[in-house]
């Protein structure tokens, strides 16, 4: 049986991430002694220093959205409010930049999906940062816990 798109593109995404963090190293590397590897008075030369600049944030950005992506599920759990004003479950809370997905249940347009987002709080109350209608008290969550070595 063949494997699906979801399941080919998955494989490839994860065994492109040792490459993308050599090519991040590289420019790292290249970076710290930059003079040695670019002429000042070579505007080619300022572009592409710049450039690679540019794409080492971006690469920096794949990796890491690559990791949620594929991330374990170490957590799950409906959240409600706890006397301190945060929003848990069981001994889990969250915080102002906790990173959270949640189960988004569509509608007819858009069928349920997990959202990856981030807690914030506007001091008064804490919200989904993409969604700030959307209430916490009773939103289904999980935590993912992250391998960075490929």
């Amino acid at each position: 049986m063949s494997k699906s798109f979801k399941d080919q593109i998955s494989n490839k995404l994860v065994r492109m991430i040792p490459q993308l963090n050599e090519v991040i190293g590289n420019i790292d590397s290249a970076e710290e002694s930059w003079t040695s590897h670019y002429s000042q008075n070579n505007p080619q030369d300022m572009y592409l220093r710049d450039m690679f600049q540019r794409i080492n944030g971006k690469l920096g950005m794949a990796i890491w959205l690559m990791f949620q992506a594929f991330g374990e599920v170490v957590e799950e759990g409906i959240l409600r409010k706890r006397p301190d004003g945060r929003y848990g479950f069981g001994s889990t809370y969250f915080t102002t930049g906790s990173k959270v997905e949640y189960l988004d249940h569509g509608d007819q347009d858009v069928p349920a999906r997990w959202v990856y987002s981030h807690v914030q709080h506007n001091g008064k109350e804490y919200y989904i940062s993409d969604n700030a209608s959307l209430s916490l008290d009773g939103l289904l969550v999980r935590v993912k816990r992250f391998y960075t070595t490929y």
